[in-house]
């Protein structure tokens, strides 16, 4: 299965959009927060399923706050991050993880490519399409999964 995961667009899909018309091997969207209506606005235009949580700037949306799902036998724990510190590090995330049983995390809210695999929990932030805080680039992630492995691609927006 081969995943797209964004974060903090904060209005700015088009990029994201133009990329994903030019594919047809992207099986799910993942989209971590702010703005949860630019899910909407990507599922409305993509014949692609969207899952997506809500931020600290989706005032109003009706998406959850937190969301376990399964990808080809992974429990994966979908959250924005801005309730977990994840601006001082992974550690509130991970015994979040622990509690759900989670073996990947995906989050967003630094606006800063992260991934990291600790005690064999995988933390995943595909970075933000509106402005990084980070290197200075901004990005998405495709994800490849199977049941037995677990691959990632930085997509640097050019």
């Amino acid at each position: 299965m081969r995943i797209a995961i964004l974060s903090d667009t904060h209005g700015k899909t088009e990029y994201f959009l133009s990329q994903m018309r030019k594919r047809n091997d992207i099986d799910k969207i993942i989209h971590l927060g702010d703005f949860a209506w630019d899910a909407e606005l990507i599922k409305d235009e993509l014949s692609i399923p969207v899952i997506y949580v809500k931020g600290n700037n989706d005032f109003g949306s009706d998406a959850p706050l937190d969301k376990v799902i399964y990808l080809e036998g992974h429990k994966v724990w979908l959250t924005h991050g801005h309730r977990y510190n994840v601006y001082f590090g992974v550690d509130s995330l991970f015994y979040r993880a622990k509690e759900v049983g989670a073996d990947i995390v995906m989050y967003g809210h630094t606006h800063s490519f992260f991934y990291e695999i600790t005690e064999g929990i995988r933390f995943l932030n595909p970075g933000s399409l509106s402005h990084s805080r980070g290197d200075g680039h901004t990005s998405y992630v495709i994800m490849d999964i199977t049941n037995k492995d677990v691959r990632i691609e930085r997509i640097i927006e050019k």
